[in-house]
């Protein structure tokens, strides 16, 4: 094979230099990159803008399932959120942002008062760790029949120091510190789904090399930090559905 390119090259004229460039592959693929580009950080990118696109999804979807059981639970009225594609990251993430806020402020409130209306064992039962799930059910229910529902369904008590012990506001402060640095944060959520040269283009005005390394570096930044806030939230929220199937009994109830 060698062999007969070196002859086609030689009847073509094509120089001896550049014929050892072709051959080579390591310098045939630095040449190609510096035309082209780098293909595994274009990969790269993509993969990183998926998983900023699929946790901002996560994000919302469990807000609106904690903002449903809240609502349920805690006798209030919040409104669901919707993610809008045409508009910035940034704008999707407030939304988000309010919404926990809203959440931690009222838990955090009937958590304080449940702490002054319960035994310090029984409460610390429901806030720490390592305690059963079903134990921590029946302090819930108890609870609820000596305060005679006052903050809620029975499931109240047992939800409200779960959001308010999770510290949601952290994932705020997270999310927040992001759009301060981060260029990603100004592309539209459906910008997340174009191609990498596109991605870059909206970016820095430029497909240059260098631009898409920089693109690769702020995304998977913002990649990370999204995709951990999203598990641990999901995680919470997960978490106080179980306690609501184990409180009511009913194996059906989804949010």
């Amino acid at each position: 094979m060698k062999g007969e390119t070196v002859l086609w090259c030689s009847l073509l004229g094509i120089p001896a230099v550049l014929l050892v460039l072709l051959l080579h592959p390591r310098i045939r693929k630095k040449i190609l990159t510096a035309i082209f580009g780098d293909d595994d950080e274009k990969e790269r990118l993509i993969r990183a803008s998926q998983i900023v696109y699929n946790s901002l999804h996560t994000c919302v979807t469990v807000t609106n399932k904690a903002t449903r059981i809240v609502n349920e639970h805690l006798n209030e009225n919040f409104r669901e959120i919707v993610l809008d594609e045409s508009k910035g990251i940034k704008d999707n993430c407030e939304k988000v942002i309010i919404a926990i806020a809203k959440i931690h402020e009222i838990t955090s409130g009937i958590d304080k008062h449940i702490r002054k209306n319960i035994n310090q064992q029984s409460y610390e039962k429901l806030s720490l760790e390592g305690i059963s799930l079903k134990e921590k059910s029946m302090i819930a229910k108890d609870f609820s029949e000596v305060t005679m529902g006052i903050y809620g369904s029975p499931c109240s008590s047992i939800i409200a120091v779960l959001f308010s012990k999770a510290d949601l506001t952290s994932a705020v402060a997270t999310i927040t510190s992001i759009w301060e640095v981060s260029p990603i944060m100004s592309l539209r959520v459906s910008d997340l789904q174009r191609s990498s040269k596109e991605i870059v283009m909206f970016l820095f005005g430029n497909n240059s090399n260098t631009n898409v390394s920089k693109a690769v570096n702020h995304m998977q930044t913002v990649a990370e930090m999204l995709k951990t806030i999203s598990v641990t939230y999901e995680t919470v929220v997960l978490q106080a559905q179980v306690y609501v199937t184990l409180i009511t009994g009913d194996p059906r109830k989804n949010y």
